[in-house]
């Protein structure tokens, strides 16, 4: 039987094969919607953050641990204190938010901003001042803009952009790419030529390497990167789909969602070895789960 802790596929009771650092924020399926958890990996048990009627999503613990912040499926962004207490809503103006990211000082989040008003979906990339309140765009790009990750000096952004490209009488193609952008002198690139849908970035702890999500291998795996675009490798081979990664805090493994069997469930990969273990905050209970992130 696996409690909550990590099961791996084989010698699971191994102790250097436990991961008791850090914390751990996600979202998991309980009752009848998306709701917010923290998990401690020192004592592995999941604490309950929210109980609303509608989902939470795509929660960034703070640099210093003190707080969580989230959107909800209204598109709003929220903050929730930990250990648990107040929760506040943040001011921004009416309007349609995801994918909150802390900057490594705490003093702002950067997100994504929706515009729903034209036929074709658009989204850029902003900053709200804890503060002040002040709101500034970061990326105006042509698309939508997803998935916002700061290195962690905080010089350089990494996102994902997707495009649709129609050719008349041929059809339209998607393109979705991976962008570094340079926040102190604005240049930008791609990370690395598109050979599929590349998405859902996240930045290693040393700020070397960048893990992500891609179908480029003709399913959704993991791939790493370094953050010049050299040194291109596979980090997961499965039948099930791999993402939303999340790096842990010593850059030595990579926390990231499996489906498998019609569930979403937690998996670790260990960044040498490429040996994979389970994550089973609720035992042998099956809860889908999505969303996290390491810290």
């Amino acid at each position: 039987m696996c409690g909550i802790a990590l099961c791996a596929f084989a010698d699971s009771g191994r102790a250097e094969d436990r991961v008791e650092q850090g914390r751990i924020a996600f979202v998991a399926f309980v009752g009848e919607n998306w709701n917010l958890f923290e998990l401690d990996m020192a004592s592995r048990k999941p604490v309950q953050l929210t109980a609303t009627g509608i989902d939470e999503l795509t929660p960034a613990l703070s640099p210093d641990g003190s707080q969580v912040a989230y959107a909800n499926s209204h598109g709003e962004l929220w903050l929730a204190d930990l250990p648990p207490g107040k929760t506040e809503r943040l001011p921004l103006p009416a309007g349609q938010y995801a994918a909150p990211v802390w900057s490594p000082d705490g003093k702002s989040l950067l997100y994504v901003a929706y515009d729903l008003s034209e036929k074709e979906e658009s989204a850029e990339i902003r900053r709200y001042w804890l503060g002040t309140g002040k709101i500034e765009p970061v990326v105006l790009q042509r698309g939508v803009q997803d998935s916002p990750v700061l290195s962690p000096l905080g010089n350089n952004l990494v996102y994902s952009s997707t495009m649709t490209i129609t050719v008349p009488g041929m059809g339209t193609s998607l393109l979705r790419q991976l962008w570094i952008v340079s926040l102190v002198d604005g240049t930008a690139r791609t990370l690395l030529p598109t050979g599929g849908e590349d998405t859902e970035p996240a930045w290693s702890p040393d700020g070397e390497r960048i893990v992500f999500s891609s179908n480029r291998s003709g399913q959704s795996d993991l791939w790493s990167i370094r953050a010049d675009g050299s040194s291109l490798r596979r980090l997961t081979d499965s039948p099930g789909a791999e993402m939303h990664p999340a790096w842990s805090p010593d850059g030595e493994k990579v926390l990231y969602v499996a489906v498998k069997q019609g569930y979403m469930d937690l998996e670790l990969v260990d960044v040498g070895t490429g040996r994979v273990e389970q994550l089973r905050p609720f035992g042998e209970k099956r809860v889908d789960i999505r969303d996290p992130h390491w810290r």
